[in-house]
């Protein structure tokens, strides 16, 4: 905000005029004024932290929290690789890196894995996963196929009855 404010002394003669922007005074005698303070605009629309662009600042953050660039607070991360040998720490560094060979998987380090599904249709892929599954009744084979288990057949005896003529003897 600027305002000026002239003191006139006799008549339309200008003895000393004050120059006030943003609550400074600046005394200009003579008609000679100091370089004015350089305008500055507070900005902290939408910030709850950080600078306000004048050399104050819009907020501060909680003990467990950072001014991120967007002027927001935001918590602090912290790393932790509890039972953990690879992978991310949850703080945006790492636990580890695996030797060559091997890759990082669920934070261990383990021997890369193939899955082989070649010839099935059902049971272990031989790395954690399947190949699929059988329907509802279908079982699947150590081989990895699906297979229904045939019915049992019934074993009957059969009775062979032959009747001759001449063996029937009226009585």
């Amino acid at each position: 905000m600027y305002s000026l404010q002239v003191v006139l002394l006799f008549s339309f003669v200008v003895v000393s005029t004050f120059l006030t922007i943003e609550g400074q005074t600046a005394n200009c005698t003579s008609g000679t004024c100091p370089n004015p303070p350089r305008a500055c605009f507070k900005c902290c629309d939408g910030k709850q932290c950080g600078s306000d662009g004048c050399g104050g600042v819009c907020g501060t953050c909680g003990s467990n929290q950072f001014c991120n660039a967007d002027g927001r607070c935001q918590a602090l991360c912290k790393a932790s690789c509890l039972n953990k040998e690879c992978g991310d720490d949850g703080a945006g560094g790492y636990c580890g890196i695996c030797p060559a060979g091997l890759v990082c998987s669920a934070n261990r380090c383990k021997s890369p894995c193939v899955p082989s599904c070649l010839g099935k249709n059902c049971g272990s892929d031989g790395c954690g996963g399947v190949c699929g599954f059988c329907p509802h009744s279908v079982s699947c084979s150590a081989a990895g196929r699906c297979s229904s288990a045939a019915p049992a057949e019934k074993k009957c005896k059969s009775v062979r009855v032959n009747f001759e003529l001449a063996d029937i003897v009226a009585n």
